[in-house]
């Protein structure tokens, strides 16, 4: 329940401070005056803003959470970190780069992968080599899918039929 009143708590600082839940994505809220607007989404104890050019509208939010809350953590810039992954605003092309380097950096590490492949499936991924038998450590194998879904399902979809077939071998 914890985590109920949290965001009960969370959402009542917005709406007390003239934001608005999205009626589709109750984890957005939202606050406009003029041609400012705010975008906040909320994911568990994170807050990431999408805000206007005005300084200190965004200043104005800081302060509103840091009055809420004993403790604050605030990352501005181009570049910020979110739940594991590294989101970078490239505003000259108009896009957001998101990735986890981090993540697969420690995957990497922890299971021992040394080589990259340019595809993550070969051509003779559906190929059954029934003289092959099961691995040596079969949770080793089910940990590092398990783990390779994750990453298929926040920023690497290309890696979802792989993943996805290897998790029935």
């Amino acid at each position: 329940e914890a985590a109920y009143w949290w965001n009960v708590m969370l959402v009542k600082v917005f709406i007390d401070n003239g934001y608005r839940q999205l009626s589709k994505d109750q984890c957005v809220l939202v606050k406009s005056e003029g041609n400012k607007v705010s975008y906040c989404a909320i994911t568990v104890d994170d807050c990431f803003f999408a805000m206007s050019k005005d300084p200190d509208w965004t200043n104005q939010s800081v302060e509103m959470l840091k009055a809420a809350f004993e403790e604050l953590t605030v990352e501005r810039g181009e570049t910020i970190n979110i739940l594991g992954m590294t989101v970078y605003m490239d505003r000259k092309n108009g896009k957001a780069v998101i990735n986890q380097q981090h993540f697969l950096d420690k995957l990497r590490s922890t299971y021992g992968i040394t080589r990259a492949a340019v595809t993550p499936a070969t051509g003779d991924l559906m190929y059954e080599r029934v003289e092959s038998g099961l691995l040596g450590d079969q949770r080793k194998f089910i940990s590092l899918n398990a783990t390779l879904m994750y990453a298929s399902k926040r920023t690497y979809p290309e890696i979802s039929f792989p993943v996805t077939y290897l998790s029935s071998r």
